[in-house]
């Protein structure tokens, strides 16, 4: 029961991801001042300036405006979370928990597009990879709560 449980949301997580990269329209662009429709390119680029150059990707945290800022998580959770299908699952192994695959996403998201992208593209890799720490997401949801006084809220559909 556990089991079709643990498929079943990872099935509506995807689907989900799926629906909301084709609805998303909101401001996120570089150069800052630009006010255009983030891309998964961008998004990219931004994980990568993470990678690279901390502080310049904490200062452009906060340039983002509350809308964006949402976004920005979502579009992180929903990407790791594509990482959750049953293709992926299935290569975990045995007894891995539930919380361990959200981390593992997350942490290979982090890591960038093209480990994300193999990964994605060659489930049964999962095996060859440890978990590392994931900052990208904890700086998002930090500014959030330092700006706004409360948690990130839901993606509105």
């Amino acid at each position: 029961m556990v089991q079709g449980v643990t498929n079943e949301m990872a099935r509506l997580a995807v689907a989900t991801t799926a629906r909301s990269r084709r609805n998303r329209v909101v401001g996120l662009a570089w150069p800052l001042h630009s006010v255009d429709a983030m891309t998964m390119d961008e998004f990219w680029a931004l994980i990568e300036v993470a990678r690279t150059n901390h502080d310049t990707y904490l200062q452009r945290l906060k340039a983002l405006s509350q809308e964006a800022l949402v976004d920005l998580y979502w579009t992180y959770e929903e990407t790791a979370a594509e990482l959750r299908g049953d293709r992926h699952v299935r290569s975990f192994p045995k007894g891995t928990s539930h919380d361990a695959m959200v981390d593992f996403g997350g942490w290979v998201v982090s890591e960038g597009r093209q480990v994300y992208e193999d990964l994605l593209k060659h489930p049964a890799k999962v095996r060859s990879h440890k978990c590392g720490t994931m900052m990208f997401v904890a700086d998002v949801t930090a500014e959030y709560k330092a700006r706004y006084k409360t948690y990130v809220p839901l993606r509105p559909d």
